[in-house]
């Protein structure tokens, strides 16, 4: 299957897709790229959001296809939830379990409201806090585009809704880590708030680039 880009349409982009006709290459989806060939040995894959809130929502459609494959997969989370007031138990330190009876914040509590989903298959809606990265997600596979708001906890910033929100970006972490010019110092940090300052001491002694928009 292949798209183009066709223009924009109040707001919205238009994407014009097309399937492949008989003996031409499909191409490459989900299920057929490398990230998948490089996990097809793994026996348990951990699907982690590392950027807070709602980020390992996004990884539901991997936890679902690796789950058809047969591998046991684990989802965790950078957790904003105020852990403080949630009643579960501790396997290892900076690790909390969370199930679907595992009692926590009312207004805000992802990995709650994710377990209870899986226990009920979305009976239940997070109430006053809808996740903006999974709505703007949603807004690009819909095809809008540009500045558009689902939620009204976006008002009064500018979003930049695009077909890029709806990909898989993945990375070989060890590549990453070799470019990590500060990887030396943080090997000896123990908390989140030690590589805060180990990297906000290194962007401050060098310079950085400038914010640029996207040319779009």
């Amino acid at each position: 299957m292949a798209a183009r880009y066709s223009g924009r349409r109040q707001g919205r982009a238009v994407w014009v897709v097309s399937s492949p006709v008989a003996g031409e290459d499909s191409g490459m989806d989900l299920f057929t790229s490398p990230l998948m060939e490089r996990l097809a040995p793994a026996r348990h894959v951990l699907i982690a959001g590392g950027g807070g809130g709602f980020d390992v929502f996004s990884g539901l459609p991997l936890y679902f296809r690796l789950h058809e494959l047969g591998k046991t997969v684990t989802l965790a989370n950078l957790s904003f939830t105020q852990l403080s007031q949630v009643q579960g138990t501790w396997p290892v330190p900076g690790v909390l379990q969370v199930e679907a009876s595992t009692e926590g914040p009312e207004h805000y509590f992802p990995e709650g409201w994710l377990s209870r989903w899986f226990a009920r298959r979305g009976e239940q809606r997070m109430p006053r806090a809808p996740s903006i990265v999974s709505l703007s997600v949603v807004s690009a596979l819909e095809g809008d585009y540009g500045d558009i708001h689902r939620t009204e906890r976006t008002r009064g910033s500018t979003l930049w809704i695009n077909p890029l929100m709806s990909m898989y970006w993945a990375f070989d972490l060890m590549a990453v880590a070799r470019r990590c010019l500060y990887l030396e110092a943080l090997k000896d940090t123990t908390t989140q708030a030690q590589m805060h300052l180990i990297i906000e001491a290194f962007r401050a002694a060098r310079p950085v680039r400038p914010w640029k928009d996207i040319p779009v």
